[in-house]
């Protein structure tokens, strides 16, 4: 009778233990992805403020030709500051992204440029884009000095985690301000509770809810649009 009962009680203590341990093992989970994202993003900052002390200003949104053409992404210029060198000197900057060379070198994507709980995500598409306008921090065909961040460093969005972006590594292919300021819901969150990571120009690390206002999420893209904002709006 004993043995009958303890194969019925068992199971019941298995579904229990289901019940009120999934929701906790889930949460831990979620957060473990979201430090290994955010934790990417910090090194992806660490690279950029090296590259403005070593060259004067953030590396421009893409390298170009002389007529103009967007040829290799603003990644590959941060390879020497990601102790990626070796890759960074076996690329032709001279070509395109796409070009024999450089489209060899596609499948050796750094980590650090795709969150590794990215479901969609291939090993050579990044999960972490620019913003790219005149206002940014990123704009076209020009490259932006930290002096030039007047809205402050600590209220300034430099890189945005992208769900799926379906966007190579190396391509010189981002969020273009207009389509990303009008809410953070205008891009695929990488969070089913609706947040995605960002990179401030201070090199800090924030969450950013989808359902932030508008206003404060298009202040925070731009570099001088003396908005009055404080830390805690967002």
């Amino acid at each position: 009778m004993w043995k009958r009962f303890i194969a019925v009680l068992i199971p019941v203590l298995l579904g229990l233990a289901c019940v009120f341990l999934l929701p906790k093992i889930q949460g831990s989970f979620e957060a473990a992805q979201l430090n290994r994202c955010m934790a990417n993003l910090k090194k992806i900052g660490m690279a950029l403020r090296a590259y403005h002390d070593s060259c004067g200003s953030f590396p421009p949104v893409a390298t170009y030709d002389n007529r103009g053409k967007a040829m290799l992404s603003w990644r590959i210029l941060l390879l020497p500051y990601l102790d990626e060198d070796s890759l960074y000197q076996r690329f032709d900057l001279s070509d395109s992204w796409d070009g024999e060379n450089n489209l060899e070198l596609l499948s050796e994507m750094p980590k650090v440029f795709r969150c590794p709980f990215d479901p969609k995500a291939e090993s050579f598409m990044t999960s972490y884009l620019a913003v790219s306008g005149q206002e940014t921090v990123f704009p076209p065909q020009r490259c932006v000095r930290i002096q030039e961040v007047k809205d402050g460093p600590s209220l300034t969005i430099a890189i945005i985690e992208i769900a799926s972006s379906r966007i190579p590594w190396t391509k010189p292919w981002d969020v273009a301000f207009e389509d990303a300021s009008p809410s953070p819901r205008s891009l695929p969150s990488p969070r089913n509770w609706g947040a995605r990571s960002v990179l401030l120009v201070d090199g800090t690390t924030r969450i950013v809810s989808d359902a932030t206002d508008p206003f404060v999420w298009r202040s925070l893209l731009t570099i001088h649009g003396s908005e009055a904002l404080a830390e805690d709006d967002f």
